[in-house]
């Protein structure tokens, strides 16, 4: 129905950037590429200089994996060189891209300017110090950070989130964080869930998902965070609700596939499972579709596929040094030794006797091991 409204505006007022903008959106959430790619392209034809056109033309274009457009919109537009929303998704595009930008130093200047205010520059002060801490000096990172924080938003806020809980968690004091920003629910998910406060986190990654339905990150944050909690059915809605706007996603069918086999819905499972395109997967991806391809073997009773299966995934993991997913491959395959009260229990436990305990394991592996232990002391008792 929106749509069908929409469309009907643009056919009025066709010179209206915004429609077309709302359009593309609308399109996006359904997980219509063409159509939300086509409307974005028209916006940006109707309004190329203006930012809010501009931002939302960068996100959807970085969105469907077309870098190239979303940098070149930006990098080749004289009005970057002075809005610091724009600098700073210049910047943050150029990273994505693996590229140094160009406009680093003006970012700079932009920054350290006395003409804007720090409303206006905290993306781009958070943009920057991003760069520095992954290329450049720690030094100028946190001093960059420090300004970020000064009038922050829901985006720089969680681009800080995200560094403390995955590259540097001593950069800053995370009490410093504490801070609110209108529809801050990406930033206080992440801090909810490294806090392990995880009905917060969820209710902060439902209310994010709500704000921009498109977003991939969301979904697979949240459906993680209600299968710790035992809300597999949860997890299950959510991921499919997901699927609207990703529909080809091999990761979040992977993911649905692994909750319904789970709770033994094998037939639905593999319906999933099979809609996976294989072709340009990258290799981790293709590992974790073996893993649940072993899953669904062991809870179809086809033990020996199963475990082979499993092996192989937990082999090629290994060869990726990859010790988180080799961890959760691990604990996923003695956890079905143990249901499936096999042969292969006590050898299957022996992996877990060799990985070490760590404190700073997240949540979930946290969970699954806790889950294996219990398992393997219910089995010793039988």
């Amino acid at each position: 129905m929106r749509i069908k409204l929409l469309k009907k505006d643009v056919t009025e007022f066709p010179y209206n950037p915004i429609l077309w903008v709302e359009l593309s959106r609308c399109y996006s959430i359904l997980g219509q590429e063409k159509q939300a790619l086509k409307a974005m392209k028209i916006a940006v034809q109707l309004a190329p200089e203006n930012r809010f056109v501009l931002r939302c033309a960068t996100r959807l274009f970085s969105h469907y994996g077309e870098l190239e457009l979303a940098h070149d919109i930006l990098r080749k537009n004289e009005i970057t060189n002075f809005d610091p929303w724009l600098t700073s998704a210049e910047i943050s595009v150029a990273m994505l891209k693996g590229k140094t930008s160009r406009f680093l130093k003006r970012g700079f200047e932009l920054v350290n300017s006395k003409n804007l205010s720090p409303f206006s520059i905290t993306e781009l002060a958070s943009s920057i110090a991003t760069f520095e801490l992954l290329f450049g000096s720690r030094k100028k990172s946190k001093k960059m950070f420090m300004k970020s924080l000064v009038s922050p938003n829901d985006n720089s806020l969680a681009q800080i989130e995200w560094v403390l809980n995955n590259k540097d968690e001593s950069l800053l004091n995370k009490s410093q964080l504490n801070i609110h920003a209108k529809h801050n629910f990406e930033a206080q998910a992440i801090a909810n869930f490294h806090d392990e406060k995880l009905i917060e986190a969820l209710n902060n990654t439902y209310q994010w998902f709500c704000d921009m339905p498109f977003s991939k990150s969301s979904v697979i944050m949240g459906s993680s965070i209600a299968d710790i909690l035992d809300n597999r059915s949860f997890s299950i809605d959510f991921m499919k609700a997901g699927l609207i706007a990703h529909p080809n996603d091999a990761q979040m069918l992977n993911n649905i596939a692994y909750y319904l086999a789970l709770e033994n819905k094998t037939i639905e499972a593999i319906s999933y499972y099979e809609k996976v395109n294989f072709h340009g997967l990258s290799g981790l991806t293709k590992i974790c579709l073996n893993a649940t391809h072993g899953l669904i073997y062991f809870r179809e009773k086809k033990y020996e596929e199963g475990r082979n299966a499993y092996n192989e995934a937990i082999e090629q993991i290994a060869k990726e040094n990859n010790k988180y997913h080799t961890r959760i491959a691990v604990l996923n395959y003695v956890r079905e030794e143990i249901l499936a009260n096999t042969d292969h229990i006590e050898p299957a436990m022996q992996l877990v006797s060799l990985m070490p305990s760590n404190e700073n394991d997240d949540i979930i592996i946290k969970k699954l091991r806790s889950k294996v232990l219990d398992l393997y002391d219910k089995y010793k008792n039988r």
